[in-house]
């Protein structure tokens, strides 16, 4: 009797977001001859809430109006979340087409849900797609935003750090120092909850008009063959710092085919090199604050061009409270 239709904003009348044809974008597409949408169960007064007019005077009046827009159920332990269902009405992908479009509805409407991604390397892992945002740039004159890490002036291009959001001035550039309040600017969950979630990039092959040599040429790094993750590693330490290097290492890998070495698996041999200019990957790191403490965390590499130039950066990042 009654049926959903998982309507497109752009088939709304929701903050005027209506536009001619807006309803192809709806799941299923609109117009579609009677019963317009998927037959599904739920009532005004259930657990499975589905709200629809308690007075029809039309066929399409039995059509659910409202409902949970997600369904998630999170289990937590002492130290936080341990493991979670979820499941949305549609999909992660807004683009028409897609798989992740509307791959979620067979389940929200069965009510059915799918495990949820917790820890920062689980979903690095996961992805099925990176995007490199070009707006992520090293190229600033003056104090910039990239820190190089106080490695060789003619090769400190070949690599650099870059915290997103954070509060940097020159001090902090020339320290190679980041601090970040927890729930403040660069805390990425924006919550004063004991961490700091930070977005860390590295830039490679950078064309950082700040770097300089004694004559005043700029950097230039033609390529970058091996990346070694000193610090953190992903088999030593606190459980944050294993779960931070595997993250890092996994977005260093998106750069092309690479192979991992070394005693801790820590460096990255890319076949071939990596050419590309002004190229940035990221991935989300997590500084837990210890006995309500400012907590320091250092981020480490010595990256390897072709030619035998070698660029050794160190970043340092604190998390207060």
């Amino acid at each position: 009797m009654h049926y959903l239709i998982f309507q497109s904003f752009l088939d709304g009348a929701l903050n005027n977001t209506h536009i001619p044809g807006g309803g192809a974008y709806s799941i299923p597409p609109q117009p579609s001859p009677f019963p317009p949408g998927y037959p599904t169960d739920g009532s005004r007064f259930t657990v499975d809430v589905a709200n629809f007019s308690l007075r029809p005077t039309t066929e399409n009046d039995l059509a659910f109006g409202s409902g949970p827009n997600r369904r998630s159920v999170v289990e937590m332990g002492p130290t936080g979340p341990v493991q979670a269902k979820n499941v949305i009405p549609g999909g992660e992908d807004g683009v028409v087409g897609h798989p992740h479009y509307g791959d979620q509805i067979n389940d929200w409407l069965s009510n059915q849900t799918h495990d949820t991604l917790l820890a920062t390397a689980d979903v690095v892992s996961d992805a099925q797609t990176r995007t490199n945002f070009p707006n992520f740039r090293c190229t600033d004159s003056g104090v910039g935003r990239c820190v190089p890490g106080k490695g060789n002036r003619t090769t400190e291009c070949a690599a650099e750090f870059f915290v997103n959001n954070a509060p940097v001035d020159e001090l902090a550039i020339r320290m190679a120092t980041i601090t970040v309040t927890d729930g403040g600017a660069g805390d990425l969950d924006a919550t004063a909850n004991g961490s700091c979630v930070v977005q860390l990039m590295v830039r490679i092959n950078n064309n950082d008009p700040r770097l300089t040599d004694a004559g005043g040429a700029q950097c230039q790094s033609p390529n970058v063959v091996s990346y070694q993750l000193k610090r953190p590693l992903p088999d030593v330490g606190r459980d944050e710092d294993k779960a931070n290097a595997a993250a890092i290492l996994a977005t260093l890998g998106s750069l092309g085919p690479s192979s991992a070495s070394g005693p801790h698996a820590a460096t990255l041999t890319f076949t071939p090199a990596v050419t590309a200019q002004d190229s940035c990957v990221d991935t989300f790191v997590v500084i837990p604050i210890h006995n309500g403490r400012p907590t320091k965390k250092f981020f480490k590499s010595l990256v390897t061009q072709s030619n035998g130039g070698r660029d050794a950066d160190s970043l340092r990042v604190i998390c207060t409270p």
